[in-house]
């Protein structure tokens, strides 16, 4: 007992300073996730550098210190890779094909390396903390680029009018991230200080308004609407839960009628402000568009079999077949049966299943101590999904960086921070 005492003491301090290298590699990660541009081969980005040395990092965490590791989303992510490999193969582009199935498995190394190393409270909440900060410091950013002129910085190309996309390759992206953030801001209750954390709530918002991204303010009203009716149903139950979303409902249909959409879409086109033109006064156009790409891409349903057409091949497919708009699916579901069949719609269900129990698990489960403080409105989270959730119908959000380091968040707290998952560990 004696010789073995002293061995003990030395390995916990290694341990934990492991596990900070670690949870350092992968905040930074974080910080750096809006770095999209300038976009190399394969939509490869300055910010994968970062993803791939916070990955290398845990690793060697994980090689060095023998850990407990777990593989969430592996298995329904593993049957769409399945899936999107055997309709590449099968496809007529094999290449572009696999390379999506690379970027897919990245993502997923991406998202596991935050779950696993974020199993202490401490640890998640350096990640969260570094997210909460930074990404008001992207918002003040794009914010102050865009009042200065500064068209370059802001992201405003000739492409988007005056819609900003900031160091992302998209406005819609740069939407996604800032709802996102708004959420896990909420969520996290970072910053601290009331009047600090209503100001970054205010700057994300504005932050999303100059991207002009019609879906990015559907997706955060609905977020807020959902966490908030999760806030209810926690704290008054279910019923009063009910009452408050027929109660938005209410209010929403009555503000629809004091001003119809189709007034405010003439209100912002006759504004001469490129902003306003470039997202309210064209959203009649843009949904026309994404009805019209809806219809094309589910054309191809018939023609792309049971096996489908392979991974991003959606945009090739329809110019072969001489469709009037031609794009990538920019719609997830529709995008995993056409481009990777009936095994991939298995997936993604599969996917959808698993990030839904997981998250509306930890909105409703008693936390750790630990945990509780690092987020103490879990209910926020079940928002960010539900945001991402419509957001998916606008653009390929299982794409995105900041997607899968949310389900990462997600796993983490519903792995190691649920009181019922440490006593049965």
């Amino acid at each position: 007992m004696a010789l073995r005492r002293p061995t003990a003491r030395v390995q916990t301090p290694v341990r934990a300073t492991g596990e900070r290298l670690a949870a350092g590699a992968l905040a930074l990660a974080v910080a750096l996730i809006p770095l999209q541009r300038p976009a190399g081969p394969g939509n490869a980005a300055p910010a994968d550098i970062f993803l791939a040395l916070a990955v290398v990092a845990t690793l060697l965490w994980a090689g060095y210190l023998p850990q407990k590791l777990r593989a969430p989303y592996a298995a329904s992510l593993g049957i769409l890779v399945t899936a999107g490999g055997l309709a590449a193969l099968a496809g007529a582009d094999p290449g572009a094909g696999l390379l999506a199935l690379v970027q897919d498995l990245f993502l997923l190394a991406w998202a596991l390396a935050v779950a696993n190393v974020a199993k202490s409270s401490a640890s998640l909440g350096v990640i969260v903390r570094v997210w909460a900060w930074s990404a008001i410091g992207w918002a003040g950013l794009m914010v102050f680029a865009v009042e200065r002129g500064y068209t370059g910085l802001a992201g405003i190309t000739d492409q988007y009018g005056g819609r900003a996309a900031l160091t992302f390759t998209d406005a819609n992206m740069a939407a996604s991230y800032f709802v996102v953030s708004f959420m896990v801001i909420w969520a996290t209750g970072y910053p601290r200080a009331r009047p600090l954390r209503i100001a970054a709530y205010a700057l994300l918002a504005a932050a999303l308004a100059l991207t002009g991204s019609n879906g990015g303010i559907i997706a955060l009203t609905l977020g807020v609407a959902i966490a908030t009716a999760a806030a209810v149903a926690k704290r008054l139950g279910a019923v009063a839960a009910v009452a408050s979303v027929f109660l938005v409902g209410g209010v929403l249909v009555a503000s629809f009628s004091l001003a119809p959409p189709t007034q405010i879409q003439r209100w912002a086109n006759q504004s001469g402000q490129p902003l306003l033109v470039d997202s309210i006064g064209r959203s009649g156009a843009s949904l026309q568009q994404r009805r019209l790409l809806l219809q094309e891409a589910t054309s191809l349903l018939g023609d792309a079999g049971l096996v489908g057409s392979g991974p991003r091949s959606t945009k090739t497919q329809l110019a072969s077949s001489q469709a009037s708009f031609v794009k990538q699916a920019h719609n997830d579901y529709i995008a995993a049966v056409v481009e990777r069949g009936l095994l991939g719609g298995v997936g993604l269900l599969a996917l959808i299943a698993s990030i839904v129990l997981r998250t509306s698990t930890v909105a409703f489960s008693r936390l750790t101590a630990g945990v509780a403080a690092v987020v103490p409105r879990a209910h926020a989270l079940l928002g960010a999904i539900g945001a991402l959730a419509v957001s998916a119908f606008f653009y390929e959000v299982l794409h995105f960086r900041h997607v899968w380091a949310l389900l990462a968040v997600i796993a983490a707290v519903h792995l190691w921070g649920r009181d019922e998952a440490r006593s049965a560990s």
